[in-house]
């Protein structure tokens, strides 16, 4: 699917665009989504996981990550606040995204 922008919080459209990260000074169709983030780093998780036999964990791992950039509040952040300082802990402003990935166990 083509990123498109779209209002957060905005349920009518079937599939909303879900960003991970953007890239400053750059418009949100070139952000990146958070389907082909997870993608990208459940495929490394699980090739470097493979290398003590773990490699389906890994993977799972990989996708369930960032599991807490889904919420309606961390889109709101990473489109109307300082989208840089969501990686860093601490941060005026900033909403954890990782906690939420790092409790799902299965």
């Amino acid at each position: 699917m083509p990123a498109t922008a779209c209002a957060v919080g905005d349920c009518s459209r079937a599939h909303p665009v879900i960003y991970s990260h953007t890239i400053p000074g750059q418009p949100r169709e070139k952000w990146e989504t958070l389907d082909d983030h997870a993608a990208a780093v459940a495929k490394l998780a699980k090739e470097f996981a493979s290398v003590f036999g773990a490699g389906d964990w890994g993977e799972l791992l990989g996708k369930w990550h960032d599991l807490g950039k889904w919420s309606a509040e961390f889109q709101r952040y990473i489109c109307n606040g300082d989208p840089d300082a969501s990686e860093e802990e601490g941060a005026p402003g900033r909403v954890d995204h990782s906690t939420y990935g790092a409790a799902r166990r299965p």
